[in-house]
């Protein structure tokens, strides 16, 4: 009878869905750096940050208004350097998060860069509101991708 009752318990807690959290969007941007600006992740985005995005990924443009990886903040980068760095947090306040990625592009790299993706909760699915850096010298939602 405890088999069963086990068995039945198991079954019912396997067919819960895992609810993805901010950080679980975010992190997959950093095993393939540049992929945040891939039309197949469009969906992932919400608001003005999904304009940005469907804009920059438009067939009809000359090409991607974005030319640099946001998720690094650069054009290149040391991989190995990247991995072993890499450090993401998620701070949580009701519908909206902001999850923070730091790290290293080179081993020389005194000081990490940092990442702030500003996210929000749309009908229960975590989506990027917005991407930039530490010091705001860009931000996802302010590119212009209509003016191409």
């Amino acid at each position: 009878m405890k088999r069963i009752v086990l068995s039945l318990a198991f079954s019912l807690l396997s067919g819960i869905a895992y609810a993805e959290q901010p950080m679980d969007v975010v992190t997959p941007f950093y095993s393939d750096p540049g992929s945040e600006l891939g039309a197949e992740n469009v969906d992932k985005y919400t608001g003005k940050a999904n304009e940005v995005m469907k804009l920059s990924n438009d067939p009809s443009s000359d090409g991607a208004c974005i030319d640099f990886m946001m998720s690094v903040d650069a054009q290149d980068f040391d991989e190995d350097v990247l991995k072993k760095s890499l450090n993401i947090t998620e701070a949580l306040a009701g519908d909206q998060a902001t999850v923070v990625a730091t790290f290293k592009l080179f081993k020389e790299d005194k000081e990490d860069k940092e990442i702030d993706w500003e996210m929000e909760q749309v009908d229960g699915v975590w989506k990027i509101a917005d991407i930039y850096p530490k010091d705001k010298s860009w931000k996802l939602t302010t590119f212009d991708c209509a003016a191409q």
